[in-house]
């Protein structure tokens, strides 16, 4: 596949990695505005009952009343400001994240759609022998992208093949293989167990999904796909009877 996919999928792993540290700061500062909202509410329950207790300092609305409710204010000052600053900044940061999200987002759809075009430029190949087998890539197409996303389209060993292939493909082969064509017009015959009609079919359209696959990867693939069909299956190997 070309470079750019690599450069939005390398783009949006990095972002998610500064989502997490916006959303420790989120964290951190939504729990600095509870602390300094509750000690404010404190500082004003404060204020007010000392107001009240005082007889001098009752509430007007001339100049000078204005004045004593004001002052009475400024022994908590810093703490209001710090309280205002911290709820700002909280907010800012929530504007932020949804910013980040929203963009993340794009990136990612526009790598679907693109990953879907190269995808379904192979179903031609296949599709003479194998209609089901596309019938059901196109079912599994947003969890088989989820999966290779997460991995940047990179098979580097076999944990990562038997995973994609357990939690995707695993109970799909034996209907590919028993809905392939050339099987289907084999008749009636035992089969080889090292041997598939479909497996060709699926290769191709697997490797079209990814950009890199470790090597001995096809090897593995193909023992993982052989291993999941049906040992019962019907093909035309004569030599099987």
């Amino acid at each position: 596949m070309k470079m750019l996919p690599r450069i939005i999928v390398n783009l949006v792993t990095e972002m998610n990695r500064k989502n997490f540290v916006t959303q420790l700061f989120r964290c951190l500062f939504f729990a600095s505005a509870l602390i300094l909202s509750l000690m404010s509410i404190l500082a004003l329950i404060a204020v007010h009952a000392v107001l009240l207790g005082c007889s001098q300092c009752r509430f007007s609305l001339s100049p000078m009343g204005i004045n004593n409710y004001i002052s009475a204010f400024e022994p908590y000052k810093a703490l209001f400001a710090g309280t205002i600053a911290t709820i700002v900044a909280y907010y800012g940061l929530r504007r932020f994240q949804i910013a980040v999200d929203q963009n993340s987002d794009k990136l990612k759809q526009d790598r679907f759609i693109e990953w879907q075009t190269v995808l379904g430029g192979y179903y031609k190949l296949v599709e003479k022998n194998d209609k089901f087998m596309i019938r059901s890539f196109i079912k599994l197409r947003f969890a088989l992208f989820n999966k290779l996303f997460e991995i940047n389209f990179k098979i580097k060993g076999q944990n990562n093949l038997k995973e994609i292939f357990d939690e995707i493909f695993k109970g799909y082969p034996s209907s590919f293989e028993e809905q392939n064509k050339k099987y289907m017009d084999s008749g009636v015959k035992l089969s080889n167990v090292n041997h598939s009609y479909s497996f060709e079919s699926f290769e191709t359209l697997f490797l079209s999904c990814v950009d890199y696959i470790y090597d001995g990867g096809l090897a593995e693939l193909e023992k993982l796909y052989l291993t999941a069909i049906n040992s019962e299956r019907k093909t035309d190997n004569v030599s099987s009877q």
